[in-house]
């Protein structure tokens, strides 16, 4: 029943910890880098609007599906290592926190979890940075490309492969990395949002596949959402001092 209770009616405490997490959690769930792997992937698999029931039909199950996992690790998180004070600073201690509370199994069964996340994480991660930047400045983008015919492209993906091996091996603190990196996220998710509205709600440009008012109406909100998680955090942030 606590948990019940807590998850639709959530305690709010006015500190930069509480916020920065907000936005975190909000940063991971919106996340920007998303925009642009799948928009990218819809125009490399050139499907024509048959397909678009079906695509909604995907993406809707993802989200669910997506949200569902991630609201039972935060659960599984805050029962087992939060309420045992265990800080955790690497995979490696997680996976010992999970053994000595769930058995010598959780540990392995962790071990496998974070390596199928990253196998998957990994060509996502650097190919939607690689589009992200090759869109920017103009360059021939595709997976499906030579690389003589994209080389840009690809120097961009490999560099976004090296830096994040960069930062492995040099000793970052990878939870704290993992935590900021989708606070920024967070940040420049309403901005995102908002240009993606505009441009899928004009008729113009998208015709009958314009947004209708219900889309319009969650998409506004979910700005509103971030922004005020945004501003919150800057205003508890400037009224105290930065979280640890």
């Amino acid at each position: 029943m606590t948990l019940l209770r807590d998850t639709v009616l959530p305690q709010l405490q006015l500190s930069p910890a509480y916020f920065a997490g907000a936005v975190a959690l909000l940063g991971t769930t919106i996340t920007p880098y998303l925009f642009f792997w799948q928009s990218s992937g819809e125009i490399e698999e050139r499907r024509g609007v048959q397909s678009i029931s079906r695509a909604d039909l995907d993406i809707a199950a993802g989200m669910i599906w997506s949200n569902a996992t991630g609201f039972f690790i935060v659960v599984a998180t805050g029962s087992v290592l939060h309420t045992h004070h265990t800080a955790i600073k690497t995979a490696a201690d997680a996976a010992k926190a999970l053994e000595s509370f769930a058995g010598k199994y959780a540990a392995g069964l962790f071990s496998i979890g974070v390596i199928g996340a990253g196998l998957l994480a990994i060509p996502v991660l650097t190919a939607s940075t690689a589009y992200c930047i090759a869109a920017l400045f103009g360059w021939r983008r595709s997976l499906t490309r030579h690389v003589n015919n994209a080389p840009q492209f690809y120097i961009a993906l490999g560099l976004a492969m090296l830096i994040g091996v960069q930062l492995a091996i040099g000793g970052a603190d990878p939870i704290k990395a993992l935590f900021y990196s989708q606070g920024l996220d967070g940040f420049a998710a309403p901005v995102i949002v908002v240009f993606l509205l505009l441009l899928t709600s004009n008729r113009k440009i998208m015709g009958d596949f314009a947004n209708g008012i219900a889309i319009r109406i969650v998409g506004w909100a979910a700005v509103l959402v971030l922004v005020a998680a945004d501003l919150a955090l800057v205003y508890t942030v400037l009224a105290s001092k930065l979280p640890s």
